[in-house]
C-alpha cells in the first residue's frame, strides 16, 4: 500500500474498506508509513492488524527504516508498541547497527535503552 508512503490516511482507510491486504510478501503499508515517518497511519495499521515486524524482502522491518530515516516519533512509536529491536535483515544489520553507522548517538541511546545489543 505505497498510499502510506505518501502520508494518504484517507486512501489508506478507503483501501482497507477494500480489503486490501495488510502484511502481504514484499514491502509493507507498515514499513512505508514508518519510512514516510506517518505516525497517524502506523498506529492506524498496527489497530488493523500490522505485524509490527514483518520485513521486506531483504529483512528490512519498519523500525529499520525509521531508523535510517531519522523518523524519531515513528521510532519511539515503534518501540513502544514491542517492535523488535534486535532484528536482523539478510546483510546481518540491526537498527542499532544503522542508527551507529549514521552517527545517530540519541537513537543508539535508546535502542539500547529498549534492549538493542
Amino acid at each position: 500500500m505505497v498510499a502510506s508512503l505518501s502520508g494518504r490516511g484517507d486512501l489508506v482507510r478507503k483501501l482497507r474498506a477494500r480489503g486490501a491486504e495488510l502484511n502481504q510478501k514484499g514491502w509493507t503499508a507498515l514499513i512505508y508509513a514508518a519510512t514516510g515517518g506517518h505516525d497517524e497511519i502506523v498506529r492506524y495499521l498496527l489497530a488493523e492488524g500490522a505485524d509490527i515486524d514483518a520485513a521486506s524482502p531483504n529483512g528490512t522491518t519498519a523500525l529499520m527504516m525509521a531508523v535510517r530515516e531519522r523518523r524519531s516519533s515513528t521510532l519511539d512509536l515503534l518501540i513502544a508498541r514491542g517492535a523488535d529491536v534486535n532484528h536482523r535483515n539478510e546483510s546481518g544489520a540491526s537498527a542499532l547497527d544503522w542508527a551507529r553507522q549514521g552517527k545517530d548517538t540519541a537513537v543508539v541511546v535508546r535502542l539500547q535503552r529498549a534492549g538493542a545489543r
